[in-house]
């Protein structure tokens, strides 16, 4: 099979699964190992689109150099700022 019709079928494949955006996701492939590159927005993405490039036949192995971006990141003074309320109403409740 050619490298051509496996980095076709693999993208199909990552197109079909409803839990992926494939739409930041390139493929190639070279003598059937195939490597996933671009952005998810979660490390289950980027685990399921692994699984589903390993599901392609002609597919020997998968290089999954996929970054995870997290949509909804919070910066630290607004994680400190959680933190330090859900602790002051632990013990606001214990008193």
């Amino acid at each position: 099979m050619l490298d051509s019709q496996i980095e076709e079928f693999v993208s199909n494949e990552l197109r079909w699964d409803p839990k992926i955006d494939q739409s930041a996701i390139a493929v190639s492939a070279d003598a059937g190992v195939v490597t996933l590159r671009g952005t998810v927005g979660s490390f289950r993405q980027k685990r399921d689109a692994q699984k589903d490039a390993q599901r392609v036949y002609g597919v020997k192995t998968v290089k999954n150099e996929l970054d995870v971006q997290l949509l909804n990141k919070r910066t630290n003074a607004e994680l400190r700022g959680d933190v330090l309320q859900a602790l002051a109403s632990i013990l606001h409740d214990a008193g």
